[in-house]
């Protein structure tokens, strides 16, 4: 499955996260990413039906703990699941940035 027909299966959910994440973060740079595990999964895979995200927030600096938390908590309340979060922004000078960034994993 293409990415634009699962943006398209699953725009409420993704529409839902963007707007609130540029509501409540924009200061933050939030960047959204989401994809679909392949379809091709036994029935007892956990993966089965399922699709990812990523929400990096392109900023030079830990987010308040508070306003991370208050991401997860949008996350989880439109369904999704948390798979791996990290409110560090670390720099290797020559190389690459890690922002902090949290995954998850939703229904589709």
């Amino acid at each position: 499955m293409n990415l634009l027909k699962l943006i398209l299966e699953n725009k409420d959910f993704k529409k839902s996260l963007e707007d609130e994440l540029n509501v409540n973060f924009s200061k933050y740079n939030p960047g959204l990413y989401i994809g679909m595990y392949s379809k091709d999964r036994p029935d007892d895979d956990p993966l089965k039906d399922k699709g990812f995200g990523i929400i990096t927030f392109r900023y030079r600096d830990d987010l308040p703990k508070e306003l991370f938390n208050k991401a997860i908590a949008i996350v989880e309340r439109l369904g999704g699941e948390i798979t791996s979060k990290v409110n560090q922004y670390e720099a290797e000078p020559g190389e690459r940035d890690f922002y902090p960034t949290i995954k998850f994993n939703f229904s589709v």
